[in-house]
């Protein structure tokens, strides 16, 4: 597994803990989770471009 480093409003922090903690999962866990939905919800071409 990798490790990355992302940086967040603090804001946006705040409500990621705040709904890790109320589900029981680490942040971690609740950001792959988003990562995947969006990956498996986003269109092809903006998976396929490189940068």
């Amino acid at each position: 597994m990798k490790r990355i480093t992302v940086n967040l409003p603090d804001e946006l922090d705040h409500r990621l803990r705040q709904d890790a903690a109320a589900n029981d999962v680490t942040v971690s866990q609740l950001i792959r989770e988003a990562i995947e939905s969006y990956l498996a919800n986003a269109p092809a071409e903006h998976i396929d471009q490189p940068r």
